[in-house]
């Protein structure tokens, strides 16, 4: 299902680019609205414990809204443009533009240009920690991208062999980019692999292993036809918002801990390794279990929460 979220299946199905713009804008602002909720503290309805741009589901918005306008509007060889345009720019900024009193190039975790722009523009509904948001949307757009790329080629009429050898090659190309940008050898012109700043050299060693594992799944799932393994994980997928959110706002260790946190206890007490580890895993496990059942029960019903 990856290529149903791209807007050119819409547009291949005589959709009006104005329903899907509304379509697309819609679903921008659910997510957003969704991440504040996850983790921008918009549920206490406190106007000083709000952050604005926080979550993962606002940068997945920021890069479906980018990736959406460039299927729309730009040929496959303008998006592939517009992705290294997005990677180099992001560079490009962060290693011309000196942050204000200091110099260009920092990216030390309290001192670098993304950080400083997040701190001008958001103020204090900012995010508290060290990771950066409003500069490196456009490495989210360029995220986005190298996932429907992806789905280009699994929906090309290329032989099943030939597509997991070109999801390999790209896998390999993402990787060396990734560490080349990353290493030494360019000097003051590196880039590090910065989950926080999600540096440009993050996007494409990130990249590089969504392609290899895409080769390896569709290889197994698809080629091969062996699928009765991933079916706990297609329940996962089959609504993985609602798992995220639930996660994130129900929370269910303290439910498992009312069923197994006794057990849990008395296993950790014991001083023997084994029986240690046991006890430690039982929490997360019980409140993991909880929620697949959730998951299936909706699987079963066929309730799919989608945005």
């Amino acid at each position: 299902k990856l290529s149903e979220m791209f807007s050119a299946l819409r547009l291949e199905a005589g959709h009006s680019k104005a329903s899907i713009y509304r379509k697309v804008a819609t679903r921008c602002l659910v997510l957003w609205i969704l991440g504040m909720a996850a983790q921008g503290n918009l549920l206490q309805f406190k106007l000083s414990e709000l952050r604005l741009y926080i979550n993962v589901l606002q940068a997945i918005a920021c890069g479906y809204l980018i990736a959406a306008m460039a299927v729309l509007h730009l040929r496959v060889s303008g998006q592939v443009l517009l992705t290294a345009g997005l990677l180099l720019g992001y560079w490009l900024v962060v290693m011309l533009v000196p942050v204000p009193g200091h110099a260009a190039g920092l990216l030390e975790p309290d001192l670098n240009l993304p950080r400083w722009l997040d701190e001008q523009v958001l103020g204090r509904f900012r995010y508290p920690g060290t990771y950066t948001v409003l500069l490196n949307s456009g490495n989210s757009g360029a995220n986005v991208l190298l996932g429907v790329f992806a789905g280009y080629l699994l929906r090309s009429g290329l032989l099943s062999a030939e597509k997991i050898r070109w999801l390999l090659v790209i896998a390999g190309g993402s990787f060396v980019l990734g560490w080349v940008w990353s290493h030494e050898l360019l000097g003051a012109w590196r880039f590090p692999i910065i989950k926080h700043m999600y540096s440009s050299s993050m996007v494409l060693w990130a990249g590089g292993w969504c392609y290899f594992l895409m080769a390896v799944f569709y290889l197994v799932i698809d080629v091969l036809g062996l699928r009765r393994w991933a079916f706990p994980f297609a329940i996962i997928g089959a609504n993985a918002i609602f798992a995220y959110l639930a996660v994130m706002l129900v929370g269910f260790r303290p439910i498992a801990d009312r069923f197994v946190g006794g057990a849990a206890r008395n296993l950790i007490a014991t001083g023997s390794e084994p029986l240690r580890l046991i006890g430690e895993l039982l929490g997360p496990l019980t409140g993991f279990g909880i929620l697949w059942l959730i998951l299936w029960y909706f699987h079963r019903n066929k309730t799919f929460i989608r945005v």
